[in-house]
C-alpha cells in the first residue's frame, strides 16, 4: 500500500495575476491598508506561498496538517 500525505495551505494576501482587475492605484492603496495589520508589514508575494510548499514537500515527516502563510495575520489584532 502506498502512503499518502497530506497538507493544507492557507494563504494570506499575496499579489497575484487575481487582483488584475483593480487599477494599479487601487490596488497599492489595498496592499498598503492590508500590510499596516500583518506581522510582516507587507503583502506576500508568490514565492513565499512556493517556499512553503517546497519546504513541506522536501521534509516527509510533514503531513496531516495546515500550512499558513499570511505574514502573521492570523495573530494580528
Amino acid at each position: 500500500m502506498r502512503r499518502c500525505r497530506s497538507t493544507l495551505y492557507r494563504s494570506g494576501p499575496i499579489d497575484t495575476p487575481l487582483h488584475v482587475g483593480m487599477t494599479e492605484v487601487d490596488r497599492w492603496a489595498m496592499f498598503e491598508m492590508v500590510s499596516t495589520r500583518l506581522s510582516a508589514r507587507r503583502i506576500g508575494q508568490p514565492g513565499d506561498v512556493a517556499q512553503a510548499i517546497l519546504f513541506v514537500a522536501t521534509n516527509s515527516f510533514v503531513t496531516g496538517t495546515a500550512v499558513t502563510v499570511d505574514g502573521g495575520g492570523m495573530i494580528s489584532p
